[in-house]
């Protein structure tokens, strides 16, 4: 799994009518995965800029026309359900999702709150 979109395909992702509850620096997503540690990483580019004081990763994409201006490193807010969080942006990168042109950004949130393993589904 060298290639950063094909690892971000296989992170399962919040339901369709939850991301209308979620924002994005002022932004709706149309997609968001399931926050997953970081100890989950396998690429390079993206282990060199985690810190690992931080949270959990997670990754919100945009519709190419609608998407927020960030800067990799920047500082962003994430809110689901009118609870903010801060967050880091590691990286972006545009990606194809289910036909569709999109730009997703790479996040870490700035808190720890717990890891996840988004491969057991129980938890959710």
């Amino acid at each position: 799994m060298n290639n950063l979109e094909d690892c971000i395909k296989q992170f399962p992702c919040y339901h369709h009518e939850d991301l209308k509850y979620q924002m994005f620096n002022g932004f709706t997503p149309v997609s968001t995965t399931l926050p997953y540690s970081i100890e989950m990483v396998m690429i390079k580019k993206v282990k060199k800029m985690l810190d690992n004081n931080g949270g959990d990763l997670f990754v919100v994409s945009f519709n190419l026309d609608n998407k927020p201006l960030v800067l990799d490193g920047g500082i962003g807010i994430f809110s689901i359900n009118d609870i903010e969080k801060e967050c880091k942006v590691i990286t972006q990168l545009p990606i194809q999702y289910k036909g569709y042109r999109c730009w997703s950004i790479v996040c870490q949130f700035t808190q720890k709150e717990g890891t996840t393993d988004v491969l057991d589904y129980s938890n959710y």
